[in-house]
């Protein structure tokens, strides 16, 4: 990468070696230290780089350092400083946090590339890990959400029968709610695993169980359920979306108490719910 570069300052003589050794890495463009002048070529230029050459600044330039360390960070640009050793030292203690590379002679052209590179590359990394940290942030809010609306889908009144629905798609387990809800107390749950941890905690009288779910699908649930000396007598109702004679009779072979078809008749499940609990 070729990083494009604005110098300014007193070592004139770092100033003319960048422009003459490092072409091939820099494009290089060079104003006075004035603040106005470099904010005004920060704002055109937009550098990857502003490279202030320390020699014998004033203590009204270094002063104002921290005011172009500020246009820096608006247009993407880092702040370097090249100097002696001690130039550099005491001008870090007067602007704390303004370098964001210090660059101390004796320097060869490979070693301010390499301090250049190695800055960038950390920079990408600490991004990176910044934006995964985000991710894993939003990832557990929406689960932390998605938790909560299913305890509060999932809590139940003591003045009704309750009936469990069981299916990944959201948009059948609000239909189904909608459709007995006035009737019964229903409790919705998209996974096996989620309507198990609802079962050991409380009580259901009905489970209409979705067939077909990735992961773990509605006869593997099944299994569970009869397997669970607490849930093995709960009647259950197979939700199925296939009409095929065999899949059909795949269905019974588990010996459900009942199977709808999907899209639900609402008659249909009125009727299958009250004989079977009434």
């Amino acid at each position: 990468m070729r990083y494009k570069t604005l110098l300014t300052g007193t070592l004139q003589s770092a100033i003319e070696d960048i422009f003459v050794h490092l072409d091939t890495s820099m494009r290089c463009f060079a104003c006075s230290v004035r603040y106005k002048d470099i904010e005004r070529h920060i704002k055109e230029l937009e550098p990857d780089l502003f490279i202030l050459c320390l020699k014998s600044e004033s203590r009204e330039v270094i002063n104002y350092m921290t005011k172009v360390k500020q246009v820096c960070e608006k247009y993407g640009t880092v702040f370097v400083i090249l100097g002696d050793a001690e130039v550099c030292s005491d001008f870090n203690k007067m602007t704390i946090n303004v370098s964001d590379i210090t660059l101390e002679k004796p320097l060869t052209e490979s070693m301010i590339i390499h301090k250049i590179n190695e800055y960038f590359a950390r920079k990408a990394e600490e991004e990176r890990k910044e934006l995964e940290r985000q991710e894993q942030l939003r990832i557990e809010k929406e689960k932390r959400e998605r938790e909560k609306l299913e305890n509060e889908m999932l809590e139940a009144a003591d003045d009704k029968k309750h009936i469990l629905v069981i299916d990944d798609d959201v948009n059948v387990l609000k239909m189904i709610k909608e459709l007995i809800g006035d009737k019964y107390n229903v409790g919705t749950a998209i996974s096996g695993n989620i309507a198990m941890k609802f079962l050991e905690r409380k009580h259901t009288n009905l489970i209409l169980l979705d067939y077909e779910m990735p992961g773990e699908n509605g006869p593997q649930v099944l299994e569970r359920l009869r397997a669970n000396e607490k849930t093995k007598d709960i009647p259950v109702v197979f939700l199925t979306g296939v009409s095929e004679r065999e899949k059909i009779q795949e269905v019974l072979v588990l010996k459900p108490q009942g199977y709808l078809l999907k899209p639900v008749d609402h008659k249909k499940l009125d009727s299958v719910i009250t004989g079977l609990i009434g």
